[in-house]
């Protein structure tokens, strides 16, 4: 599954905090060059997780969920 998103804000993220319905495994990041990045995660409650990196403000990210089917 993969999930594009910017943000709009004029402040840059230190950590994206996302509902899920089935707990990934991983969270990667595509990269300019086409190759995918991790990145580290937390889980923060029910169906929640908390993606850390650097998220700046106006970039578009492309961040994939591997091993989650959507169905």
């Amino acid at each position: 599954m993969h999930l594009p998103f910017f943000t709009l804000g004029r402040d840059d993220l230190s950590e994206l905090e996302l509902s899920v319905a089935n707990m990934p495994a991983a969270v990667e990041s595509l990269l300019p060059s086409g190759e995918w990045k991790p990145l580290p995660f937390r889980v923060s409650g029910n169906g929640r997780i908390v993606v850390e990196s650097e998220f700046r403000a106006t970039h578009p990210f492309v961040l994939r969920f591997p091993g989650i089917d959507r169905r």
